[in-house]
């Protein structure tokens, strides 16, 4: 009898890409699921799905309005909605920054995204996409 190992991480299949969101809403679901343990496929997926889901996907673009100052239609784009569900989502997520839990959580992921956003290297440094040979 043999035995088969674990496939390495590296050599794991890749997640199927989530809806094909732009990175920063990638990063944001990921960023949400994990401060709230859910998938990020789940908080990007084409339907509403469980609620928990659902607002933290309003969260998400908020984040996206907010932190990387994408308009509601390029916030719609990159994941996938439309404009008003957006803008509905972002009226949400206002209305429960009223309590100061709520308010200094979301505080704190604006801050990591706006870090993270910073943090990424510009398309025109030299090195990067054969930009600057």
């Amino acid at each position: 009898m043999t035995l088969s190992s674990p496939t390495p991480p590296s050599l794991a299949p890749a997640p199927p890409p989530l809806r094909g969101a732009s990175p920063p809403a990638r990063f944001a679901a990921e960023l949400l699921g994990y401060a709230l343990d859910l998938s990020a496929a789940d908080i990007l997926a084409p339907r509403r799905g469980q609620a928990a889901a659902a607002a933290a996907r309003q969260v998400a673009m908020y984040l996206l309005a907010t932190a990387h100052e994408m308009s509601l239609t390029q916030v719609a784009a990159s994941i996938g909605r439309d404009r008003s569900t957006v803008a509905h989502g972002l009226r949400v997520v206002e209305d429960r920054r009223e309590d100061p839990r709520f308010d200094s959580w979301l505080q704190h992921l604006e801050d990591a995204v706006r870090l993270a956003a910073a943090a990424r290297p510009s398309r025109a440094e030299p090195g990067r996409n054969g930009a600057g040979r």
